[in-house]
């Protein structure tokens, strides 16, 4: 329960544009909780699916919803 008073954050990494893409990224956008956070991540700063996730991002003004550009190579 707590969880839920405090929200929660989703992270997508995303990686070029396939069949169905822009459904599924929106049915995040749709989630039933009171709380929650969408971070979508691209590696690539040319990355075909960014005007996509910034129209979302657009489209949807009433959820926290943000586009992270870059990659960390860990390990």
């Amino acid at each position: 329960a707590s969880a839920l008073k405090q929200g929660f954050s989703v992270i997508k990494p995303v990686k070029g544009v396939e069949p169905e893409l822009e459904v599924c990224l929106e049915s995040f956008f749709r989630l039933k909780y009171p709380r929650f956070e969408l971070l979508f991540c691209v590696a690539e700063p040319n990355d075909p699916a960014i005007p996509l996730i910034e129209k979302l991002i657009a489209k949807h003004p009433r959820v926290r919803a943000r586009l992270a550009i870059g990659e960390a190579k860990v390990g």
